[in-house]
């Protein structure tokens, strides 16, 4: 059985993927090579996601990731940055301001808090799901 994605980060040359109920799986895989591998199973890659994405969408920066209908990722970094986090969009219930931080929140009430402005974070959810609609209006035609 699959299971569910809430967000995957950079270990130290590995990944770390956190799923619901608190379960936490680290593979000796760098990140990108994680995700190229996820979208290796749909016949697309990484790059070739974002590519399309960037061109049909016309998204240029922080572009989100559409893998399937139950992950759709947006970094909350640049993705060379340390403290870059995949989040999936799908499965968070909430986004809170904390401080200059953001309270992710999750459907299965786990907590998340990011080094990053609340409208920042805001903005990039937001890009994400207009990019789940955007497809799934397409998909409808």
């Amino acid at each position: 059985m699959e299971k569910t994605i809430l967000y995957i980060q950079k270990g130290n040359r590995s990944t770390i993927i956190h799923y619901i109920n608190n379960e936490v799986e680290e593979k000796e895989i760098l990140l990108e090579k994680y995700l190229n591998n996820i979208c290796l199973e749909f016949l697309t890659t990484l790059s070739g996601r974002i590519e399309a994405i960037k061109e049909k969408y016309n998204i240029v920066k922080n572009v989100p990731i559409y893998i399937k209908d139950n992950l759709v990722l947006f970094p909350t970094f640049s993705k060379n940055h340390i403290s870059n986090i995949y989040l999936n969009s799908i499965y968070i219930k909430k986004i809170l301001p904390y401080e200059d931080k953001t309270i992710i929140v999750f459907y299965d009430n786990q907590e998340l808090i990011i080094d990053k402005h609340y409208h920042t974070i805001k903005l990039s959810y937001e890009k994400c799901l207009k990019l789940i609609n955007k497809i799934n209006i397409n998909n409808e035609r």
